[in-house]
């Protein structure tokens, strides 16, 4: 049994069915509106955290966010490259973390061109 439905199972013991049935509505209403790209950078950093070793020593600079209608591409680099611009200190090897509009996340691999684009990418995704 996945978290969700445990989770409905026991709103459904303690508070009965009509009750879980409006916090979910109001959840997807929520969840309609989407995260800003504020909570985005929250949620990136966070899943950098958890997915890099190095996380420490990294940065996702804003002006080097993707943003397209499913949400928003974080680049994480160096320190020292972001300071510098010198590609000796540059980051090899990571496309990114996408963090949808729900406030899902996805890591991006570097080879993002074998799929085409961003888009392609998303699309081959679940979200």
């Amino acid at each position: 049994m996945r978290l969700w439905q445990r989770v409905w199972a026991m709103c459904a013991r303690s508070f009965g069915f009509a009750l879980c049935i409006m916090i979910a509505l109001l959840q997807d209403a929520r969840a309609m509106d989407g995260i800003t790209r504020d909570d985005a950078r929250q949620i990136a950093e966070q899943a950098l955290v958890q997915t890099d070793k190095m996380a420490k020593e990294l940065v996702m600079r804003d002006r080097d966010v993707i943003e397209n209608g499913k949400g928003w591409l974080f680049i994480p680099m160096t320190k020292r490259f972001a300071e510098t611009g010198d590609f000796n200190y540059g980051l090899l090897g990571s496309g990114g973390i996408f963090v949808f509009q729900n406030g899902n996340w996805i890591e991006v691999p570097n080879q993002i061109m074998m799929y085409g684009s961003l888009d392609e990418f998303l699309a081959s995704q679940p979200k």
